[in-house]
């Protein structure tokens, strides 16, 4: 009779160690589905914080491009103008001598 009630408080120990390490299994599995999740929405969150300052950088090159342009066109147009006062000047000159 102590044989079996020590049996079975043993098959009862296993069973319960055993359910326990269960337990610990999926104690695991759900730590580690929520560190992929937490590292898939820090994934997201850096990928749309590049994208951000991707546009900010282009925005800026924009704004670049287009003041350098503004320069261009201002300096042809001092350029052209500083060509037509001596081609005046030029012309005075020619219709004195």
């Amino acid at each position: 009779v102590r044989k079996l009630k020590e049996e079975k408080k043993k098959r009862e120990d296993e069973q319960r160690r055993k359910e326990e390490e269960e337990k610990e299994k999926l104690g695991e599995e759900e730590k580690e589905e929520s560190n992929e999740d937490e590292k898939k929405e820090k994934s997201s969150e850096e990928e749309a914080r590049q994208m951000e300052e991707i546009l900010e950088l282009e925005r800026e090159i924009e704004r670049l491009q287009k003041k350098r342009e503004d320069e261009v066109s201002q300096l042809c147009e001092s350029s052209k103008q500083e060509l037509q006062l001596r081609r005046d000047a030029e012309l005075k000159r020619m219709k004195k001598e």
